[in-house]
This record gives C-alpha cells, sequence and structure tokens, in this order.
C-alpha cells in the first residue's frame, strides 16, 4: 500500500506589521526553496496585495489555511527582551522628570509595547485558527524565549516549538514519515478523557 503524504503545503505565518518586504520574505523564502526540495508547496501570505482591505485580507489568509496541510510560524520577530532597556530608560525619565502618574506612565508604557508588540496580533489568530481546523502548527520563537516556559495559550495551540528554523523545517518534512495525523479534539472529548 502506498503512503499519502501528510504535508503537500506548508501556510508561512509570521510576523509583518513594522517590517520590511525583505524581512517578512528571508524566512519564507528560505522555507521555500527547503521545501521544494521535498515537493512540498507553501502559501506565503505576504504575497498578498497589501493595498485590499481587511475582510478580503483576512478571508483569503483563511481559505490558505483551510486548504494548507500544516503551518510554519515564525515569531522570531516577538522579543520583549529587545525593548526591555526602553522600558528601563522610559521609567528613569518618568522619575527624572517627576512624572510619576499612573495615567502617564500606563499610557506611554502601552504605546511601546504595542509599538513593538502589534505585529503579532494577526499570527496569533492565524495559529488558533489553524489549530481549530486540525492543522499541525510548528512555531520558531525568539532566541530570548524558553520553549518550556510559553505564553499558555500559545504552548496550547501548537504541537512543536524550537528556536531554529532549520528544525522547524525538518519536524514538517518528518510528518510525511509518519502514518497518522494528529488530529486536535474539540474541547468536549478532551475534557471527557
Amino acid at each position: 500500500m502506498e503512503h499519502r503524504k501528510i504535508v503537500d503545503v506548508v501556510y508561512l505565518s509570521g510576523c509583518m506589521e513594522g517590517l520590511t518586504k525583505e524581512e517578512m520574505n528571508e524566512w519564507r523564502d528560505k522555507a521555500e526553496k527547503y521545501f521544494a526540495t521535498y515537493e512540498i508547496e507553501v502559501i506565503n501570505p505576504v504575497r498578498t496585495p497589501t493595498q485590499l482591505n481587511e475582510k478580503i485580507i483576512v478571508r483569503g489568509d483563511k481559505r490558505s489555511i483551510d486548504v494548507s496541510d500544516c503551518m510554519l510560524v515564525n515569531l522570531e520577530h516577538l522579543d520583549f527582551d529587545r525593548i526591555k532597556d526602553k522600558v528601563i530608560s522610559k521609567l528613569r525619565d518618568f522619575r527624572k522628570n517627576g512624572w510619576i502618574n499612573a495615567n502617564n506612565m500606563s499610557k506611554e508604557l502601552i504605546e511601546l509595547f504595542n509599538s513593538h508588540h502589534i505585529k503579532a496580533f494577526g499570527t496569533i489568530q492565524e495559529v488558533i485558527y489553524g489549530y481549530e481546523k486540525s492543522k499541525p502548527i510548528v512555531v520558531v520563537i525568539n532566541e530570548n524565549w524558553e520553549v518550556g516556559r510559553l505564553p499558555i495559550w500559545l504552548a496550547y495551540h501548537v504541537d512543536f516549538v524550537t528556536k531554529d528554523m532549520t528544525e522547524a523545517l525538518k519536524y514538517i518534512v518528518s510528518l510525511n514519515n509518519r502514518r497518522i495525523r494528529k488530529v486536535h479534539l474539540p474541547e468536549q472529548s478532551k475534557e471527557q478523557k
């Protein structure tokens, strides 16, 4: 009996807000070249025209996830340590200038966090959507994160996490050597187990 491939198409999910086209595509191009040697196609959402309205973009991304067999999610650009020095500096400014006022502080700190991390909102939502569609989800995280200490919502919805893109690519290819595809169970079934 011939073994059918589990993964024919991989959706490449990752941060796009605030990144250049080169930053958005560098890892996606690497993934596409790697998968091509295994006759695995990719769907690169960066190729979607950005002048479309939000509904068309999101619906198109959802359709792309629907027709994919697996998701490769790159969260390497999401790094709280990257802004730690800016947060400390901002707090020193507050103290130096006598701005120790909860309203000022919270507003400016929220703006600082948002300017650096808003880029992951869509990616995280794609993860949950892919999970609901029973797609294997492979995530590459920033080297400053700890694999064992992911936010619980992220850890719950993914199948494999690594700090190394090459390891993630190899893991996805290895799925084709398995006979059974992991199926995410509905919440009720998990609780009954």
